[in-house]
C-alpha cells in the first residue's frame, strides 16, 4: 500500500524566481491641485494633495465658515480602500480682536502566517505486538505517515508547501503599508504597490503551481493510490482486527486507532492547506493593476454658527487583503459566508494614515498692526543764533526728519486674497502714535497692503507742526544788539504730510502667518 511519489516539474518553482525584478516603480507627482489651500490665510473652496506614499501631516488649514476642502490622494494602493473620518469638533467663541490686539501691544496592518499542515506523529507499536496483522497494520501506517510527511516537507522542492513559500511571502509584503521609499528603490521581486500585474501574475503562477503538485487523486477515496483511500482501508483493517481479541490486544487497537487519528488530521490539514491557498488565489486575483487617484471632501458641519468650528479628520485606509489573510491564517479556516456570519458586529479595522485639522472662522474686518510711521518731510523748530555778520540773533531753523512708533487698526476690504498660497490683502488703515519730534501724538489715514504678516501702509501723517508767527522768518534779525529777542515767536499748527508705514500684524485669530 505504498503511495507513488507526486512530483510536477521543478521549473514551476524555479520560474517565481526569474520574473524580472522591479525597477522604478510608476509612481507620479502631480501638480497641486487647485486652488491649492493656504496655511497662511483663510482659505474660500480649496484642495490639499496628500502623497500615499509620503503621508506628510500639515498644518492647520483655516477656511471661511461654509467652505469646502477638497482631499486628493495621488500614488494611491491598489491594496487599499481609503475613508475620511470625523475624530472630533469643538467650538471655540471667536477672540475680542481689539482686546488681543491691545494686550499684545503691551505669548498592522495585519500580517500573513500560513503554517503547513502538521505531519503525523510516528507510530507507536506496543513492546509485544500481537501475532501477524496488528504488526503489518502498524508498519502499514508509519510507511503512509512517512510518505505523507515526506510530501508535506517544506524541503521538498516540489511539495506545495515549497511551491506556496514565495507567493506567501509576496503576500504578506502587501498586506503592510507601503514602505518610504517605494518609489526609488528596486526590489528582489515585484512590487506590489507600483509593479501590481507583474506582482500579481507571479502570484498566480506559484500558487496554481502550489495547488496543482497535489493531484486530485490523493484525495479522492475512491483512488487506491490516494491517501484517503489508505486511510479508510486501514480503518477498516483495525475495526476487523478489533472483532477478534485473540488477534490484538485492547492497547494495540488503541495504539493502532490512535495512528489513525494522527493520519486523519494530516490529510485534513492538506485540504485545509489547499482551501486557503486558493483563496488567496482568487483574491489576490481581484485586486486591479492600477488605482486613479481619488479625492475626498472635508465641509463645514455647522456653517450657520458664529462661532469658529475646529473639525479633526482623520484619513484612514483599509487594506483589502487584511480581512482574507486574517481569516487564512487563523487555526481553522472557515469559507466566506461563515467568516461573514461570524464578524457581522466587527467593525472594520482602519488604520490611521494622517490627521488633516480644518479651523472654519467668520473673515474679521478688523486687525491690529504695530509698527512705524516714516514722514517723508521734516519737523520744523526755531531757535535764536548768532552769525558772524550780523550784529544782533537772527531766527534759526531746524529741520528733524523722525520715526513714529504707531499701532494701526487696520479695515478689510473685500476678502484675504491668495498668492502663492500666501496670504494677501488690502485694508484701509488708521494709524495713531507718539511724535518723538513734537512731544505730541501723531495720526495716519490711507490704504494699506498686507503680504503674510508684513503691512505696508502709504499714509496721510497727519500732526501738530511748529510754525513761525509775529512777523518773524528764517534768518531775519531778532531786535537790536542792544534789545535782542531771545526767541522768535512760534506756534503749533496740524500739517498733513507724505509717510510711509510698515508694521506686523498682530493674530487675532488662527491664521496668524
Amino acid at each position: 500500500m505504498r503511495l507513488s511519489s507526486h512530483r510536477p516539474g521543478v521549473w514551476l518553482l524555479a520560474f517565481s524566481f526569474l520574473v524580472p525584478a522591479a525597477g522604478q516603480t510608476n509612481c507620479v507627482s502631480p501638480p497641486p491641485a487647485k486652488p491649492a489651500c493656504s496655511f497662511t490665510a483663510l482659505n474660500g473652496n480649496c484642495a490639499i494633495q496628500i502623497d500615499r506614499l509620503n503621508p506628510a501631516i500639515r498644518p492647520t488649514i483655516y477656511a471661511r465658515r461654509g467652505s469646502k476642502i477638497t482631499v486628493s490622494v495621488v500614488n494611491p494602493s491598489p491594496f487599499e480602500n481609503l475613508t475620511l473620518d470625523l475624530k472630533s469638533t469643538t467650538s471655540v467663541v471667536p477672540p475680542d480682536q481689539f482686546a488681543n490686539g491691545f494686550a499684545t501691544i503691551a505669548t498592522n496592518a495585519g500580517t500573513i502566517a500560513l503554517i503547513a499542515p502538521a505531519a503525523p506523529a510516528r507510530a507507536v507499536v506496543g513492546a509485544r505486538p500481537a501475532a501477524g496483522s496488528a504488526e503489518d497494520i502498524a508498519k502499514e501506517q508509519k510507511e503512509l505517515s512517512d510518505e505523507m510527511n515526506n510530501y508535506l516537507d517544506s524541503d521538498n522542492a516540489s511539495g506545495p508547501v515549497a511551491l506556496a513559500r514565495t507567493p506567501l511571502q509576496m503576500i504578506k509584503v502587501a498586506v503592510q503599508p507601503p514602505p518610504i521609499g517605494v518609489c526609488y528603490q528596486g526590489s528582489p521581486m515585484p512590487q506590489p504597490w507600483g509593479d501590481t500585474a507583474d506582482w500579481k501574475k507571479t502570484i498566480a503562477t506559484d500558487l496554481a503551481a502550489a495547488i496543482k503538485s497535489v493531484p486530485a487523486g490523493l484525495l479522492d477515496p475512491k483512488n487506491p493510490g490516494g491517501y484517503k483511500f489508505q486511510i479508510d482501508e486501514l480503518n477498516k483493517a483495525i475495526h476487523v482486527l478489533s472483532m477478534d481479541s485473540t488477534m490484538a490486544s485492547a492497547d494495540d487497537i488503541a495504539i493502532l486507532r490512535k495512528n489513525q487519528d494522527s493520519l486523519s488530521a494530516t490529510l485534513g490539514g492538506l485540504k485545509q492547506y489547499l482551501s486557503r491557498l486558493k483563496a488567496l488565489q482568487d483574491e489576490v486575483g481581484t485586486i486591479p493593476d492600477t488605482v486613479q487617484p481619488g479625492s475626498l471632501t472635508i465641509a463645514d458641519l455647522q456653517p450657520a454658527d458664529h462661532n469658529y468650528q475646529t473639525e479633526v479628520w482623520s484619513l484612514n485606509y483599509t487594506n483589502k487583503l487584511a480581512p482574507l489573510v486574517k481569516r487564512v491564517s487563523a487555526d481553522k479556516f472557515t469559507d466566506e459566508d461563515s467568516a461573514l456570519l461570524a464578524g457581522l458586529g466587527d467593525a472594520p479595522s482602519k488604520q490611521p494614515m494622517v490627521a488633516i485639522t480644518v479651523q472654519y472662522q467668520s473673515s474679521p474686518r478688523f486687525e491690529i498692526s504695530s509698527g512705524l510711521l516714516v514722514p517723508f518731510t521734516p519737523y520744523h523748530s526755531y531757535t535764536a543764533a548768532q552769525t558772524q555778520t550780523a550784529s544782533a540773533p537772527v531766527v534759526q531753523q531746524t529741520l528733524t526728519y523722525t520715526v513714529i512708533p504707531v499701532a494701526d487698526i487696520n479695515f478689510l476690504l473685500g476678502h484675504e486674497l491668495i498668492a502663492r498660497q500666501q496670504r494677501l490683502a488690502f485694508f484701509a488703515t488708521a494709524a495713531v502714535g507718539y511724535c518723538p519730534a513734537t512731544s505730541s501724538v501723531a495720526f495716519g489715514v490711507g490704504p494699506s497692503f498686507s503680504w503674510r504678516s508684513v503691512v505696508l501702509s502709504p499714509l496721510v501723517n497727519i500732526g501738530r507742526d511748529t510754525q513761525l508767527t509775529g512777523g518773524f522768518t528764517v534768518g531775519g534779525s531778532l531786535g537790536t544788539s542792544s534789545t535782542p529777542a531771545t526767541a522768535p515767536l512760534t506756534t503749533n499748527v496740524w500739517t498733513a504730510k507724505p509717510a510711509m508705514g510698515i508694521s506686523i500684524r498682530i493674530p487675532l485669530s488662527g491664521a496668524s502667518q
